[in-house]
Parts: C-alpha cells; sequence; structure tokens
C-alpha cells in the first residue's frame, strides 16, 4: 500500500508517496530516483569538496564490515570526529524524548545523525553528497538502527512538510550555504535557511545552531579561519574582508560566519520565541563541553571544574592566563567569554 512520507516535491511543494515500486509525486507526478535506497531530491553542482567519504571507503565497508573497514581506510584524527557518535552530546540539551522526529539538515559524516538515534523516533539526515550518505546508511545498518532515514536533499531547499520535525540540527552548515547558493548576499541566504528550518518545525520545536563564533579567540590569538585558511579575515569588517579575500583567493567571500548577537538578531527575525547560548569547547566539531552562557550558575560550574591544556607554545602560554584570569572572578567575565568563544550552539525555540 502507498504510505505518505515527510518529503515534498521540488517542482511542485505537493506530498510524495512511496508506492511499490518508486517514490513518487502526488502533484505533478515526478518520479524520484533512488541510489541504492536513497532517494534524491536534489542534484546541486559540487561547488565545495570537503575531505570525506569516497567509493572507496564504502565498498571496503559493504566487503569488510564497518569496523575493520573504517580502521583501515581513515586515519586516527579522522576517525576521532568523524565517526564519534559522542559528538551527539551538546543535542541533549534540546527537548528530545522517544517521541521526537529530528532532522540533521547536511548531515555529513552522520555522527550527529548516528549518536541521537537511539534516543529518537526518527532521525532524517539529509546532504548533497551521495557518497556521505551511503556510509551513514551502511554505519546505521552496522548498528542495526532501523529509524534513520536518509536522503539526497538541499539544505537551501528542505523540502519536507511544514511542522513535521520536533528538532532541526544544522551543525557546521549555515557558513557554507552561500557558497551553494552563489549568492551575491551571503546574509540573505543565510536568513532564508533559517526561515525554512522554522517552519518545519512543529510549535515547540527547536532549532540547534552549531557554528564557529567569528570573534573567537582563536582568530585573536592568529589560528586560520577554518573557511578560507585565512588569519584575521572573520575580525575585519565584511567590505575589508571581501577585498582582502578576493585578492588572496580570486574568487568572492561567502562563507560568513557570525557574532553571538548577530545569531540572536537574526533567529529571533526569523520568527523563533526564545534563543539560548550555549558555548561548545573545544568547537562544535569537537563538543566535549556545553556551557549555558546565559547561566551564571551553569558558567561559575564549568569554570570551577575545567582545566586549561597545557602547553608551550605563546598562543598556549596566553590562553592559560586568560583563563586563569577567568577563573578568579567568573562572574565578571561570563558576559565578556559569551561574546569571545570559540564557537556556539544556539538552541532556538518555535
Amino acid at each position: 500500500m502507498p504510505t505518505k512520507t515527510p518529503y515534498l516535491c521540488p517542482s511542485c511543494a505537493a506530498s510524495v508517496t512511496r508506492g511499490p515500486a518508486a517514490l513518487r509525486c502526488d502533484g505533478c507526478g515526478r518520479v524520484f530516483s533512488e541510489n541504492r535506497g536513497i532517494p534524491a531530491f536534489a542534484n546541486p553542482p559540487r561547488v565545495w569538496q570537503k575531505r570525506g567519504v569516497d567509493a572507496a571507503l564504502n565498498e571496503a565497508i559493504r566487503q569488510d564490515g564497518f569496523q575493520a573497514a573504517t580502521h583501515e581506510h581513515l586515519d586516527e584524527r579522522t576517525r576521532g570526529w568523524a565517526c564519534n557518535p559522542r559528538r551527539a552530546n551538546p543535542l541533549y540539551v534540546a527537548n528530545i524524548g522517544p517521541r521526537t522526529k529530528l532532522l540533521d539538515a547536511g548531515c555529513g559524516w552522520g555522527s550527529l545523525t548516528i549518536g541521537i538515534a537511539d534516543l529518537v523516533e526518527e532521525v532524517h539526515a539529509i546532504d548533497v553528497s551521495d557518497e556521505r550518505l551511503e556510509f551513514i546508511q551502511l554505519w546505521a545498518e552496522h548498528l542495526e538502527l532501523s529509524n534513520v532515514h536518509v536522503a539526497k536533499a538541499s539544505v537551501l531547499d528542505l523540502n519536507f512538510q511544514q511542522e513535521y520535525f520536533d528538532a532541526v540540527v544544522l551543525s557546521g552548515v549555515l557558513e557554507w550555504t552561500a557558497e551553494f547558493a552563489q549568492s551575491p548576499d551571503p546574509e540573505q541566504t543565510q536568513r532564508d535557511v533559517l526561515h525554512k528550518a522554522r517552519s518545519v518545525l512543529a510549535p515547540g520545536g527547536q532549532l540547534l545552531l552549531m557554528i564557529e563564533n567569528r570573534l573567537g579567540l582563536p582568530y585573536w590569538l592568529g589560528v586560520p579561519d577554518e573557511h578560507t585558511d585565512m588569519r584575521f579575515i572573520t575580525l575585519m569588517p565584511r567590505k575589508a574582508a571581501r577585498l582582502f579575500h578576493r585578492i588572496q583567493k580570486q574568487r568572492p567571500y561567502r562563507a560568513y560566519t557570525h557574532t553571538r548577537r548577530w545569531l540572536v538578531r537574526n533567529l529571533l527575525g526569523a520568527g523563533f520565541s526564545h534563543v539560548k547560548t550555549y558555548a561548545t569547547l573545544p568547537n562544535y566539531r569537537a563538543p566535549w563541553n556545553v556551557v549555558d552562557m546565559d547561566s551564571p550558575a551553569a558558567w561559575r560550574a564549568f569554570c570551577n571544574s575545567y582545566q586549561l591544556g597545557s602547553g608551550d607554545s605563546l598562543r598556549r602560554r596566553t590562553a592559560t592566563s586568560l583563563w586563569q584570569a577567568v577563573q578568579a572572578d567568573p562572574d565578571r567575565w561570563r558576559r565578556v567569554v559569551r561574546e569571545f568563544a570559540p564557537a556556539y550552539m544556539m538552541v532556538a525555540t518555535r
């Protein structure tokens, strides 16, 4: 018997039904292709290539099993973040439970998808990379997770039923959206994505947005921006940054990160009713510490327990000295640290 899916047709926005042979639009009749059971709703140009999954790795997983293949084909550092379900730990601060339907939009390797799957009713993971989606599907099969659904679809469109999800995750995605859109106005593209994320959330649902802080302390200490591999570019006024990037890279600067105030203002502008700020440390890709920066009590508890790693470099000694000053008077420094944290998880409630 044909069953309704949460997808909408990108051509006419009608419902998509799964029949015995194919996925078909109920409106225009469009049939959607599937590659190894993964439906394709988008075929955007690959404007950004990231080190990641390739067909050889997926074939090795099918031949040798997930554990053996990932240990053979991936170095320890890559496995440590890409295949680590602990990266989903920050999601636990959201209102997530056994009836939750969650969308991991721009899922990448799928560590958040897999890490949260046991706790929710459904996880839908979308990306534009066939290889990454197949990798997630193989990982889910290895763990016998039947509630993980993957599809090739664009974050720019979010062609899902309105108000279907209880939680939407955008982790390391918002800053790249203007690259995929080839937009002359990156900030407007990002605002459009926030509006679309809200539209697929049920009332009371939450958007979990993870992104680097444009004013993050590492950038002041000379760490290059991860998106451009350029030092200090995020700290420059946008006009100067665009010129500097054009000269250095010979192409427009579109991968915008933002301050906490920009994120709060534009999340509220997208129609969310409430926004909370969490710092993810050391960053959102390795979020081993998640701190509620709006709570003085949570901040004090974190300062009393957290120890910064040691090191002899000037950058490390400077960071250690600053942290010691913060620990000596955490209440005085909380608002300052909130504006200069390396990365954020913004939890916005519809």
